[in-house]
Order: structure tokens, then sequence, then C-alpha cells
């Protein structure tokens, strides 16, 4: 299901989180609109577009060491990817802790 509004569609994009916001019943889509960055940042995000993904469907999968894996191969070619980095330390922590049976990803972190 896409919340993005029409506008956020118009622009290269890519889904970070999904979020619970005060006040509201159901989980938002946060985006991050990529035509805001500059070009170079830009085209390197929209090369990782199907990397970045994957990783995320690894994590909410609850596949954590995969996912620490995949966002660590984008981070050594971005490093300053903030989502990724993100990411990458969710997925290590709920590899380490590990995360109740009925988790659902995080949709009441911070961003």
């Amino acid at each position: 299901q896409n919340h993005a509004p029409d506008s956020a569609r118009q622009h290269s994009h890519r889904l970070l989180d999904v979020v619970r916001v005060k006040g509201k019943q159901e989980p938002v889509e946060v985006i991050e609109i990529l035509s805001a960055e500059t070009e170079q940042r830009r085209a390197l995000k929209e090369k990782q577009a199907a990397a970045f993904a994957e990783a995320r469907g690894h994590y909410c999968a609850k596949r954590f060491a995969k996912a620490a894996n995949q966002f660590k191969a984008i981070l050594d070619e971005n490093p300053d990817d903030v989502a990724a980095k993100l990411y990458r330390a969710r997925a290590i922590r709920n590899h380490k802790t590990g995360v109740p049976e009925d988790w659902a990803g995080d949709p009441d972190s911070k961003i």
C-alpha cells in the first residue's frame, strides 16, 4: 500500500520506513525524495535503490544478518547514506537481541 502523496510519486524517491504517527491509527510510510539530493548523491541512491529495497525486505522479514551485510555493502559505496546506517545498526541490534515473535518492524521507532 502506497501512502505517498501524488507529488512525491512524481519525483524519484525511496521508501525509508513505516512509522506510527501520534494520533494516527495506521502506520505511515516515510519516503526520501531523491530529487532533493545533489546530482551525485541522487544518482548513487538511484543506482542502489534495488539493493536498498532488498536489504530492507530482509530486515522486515527478520533476516537481520543478511540485511546488515547488504546495508554494509551499500555503505561501502556510499558511506553518507544515513538511512542505510540506521537500518544496519537496527539489524545488528535485532540480530543480537532478537525480536518478539509478533514483531512487525519498528513502527514506533524514531527516525
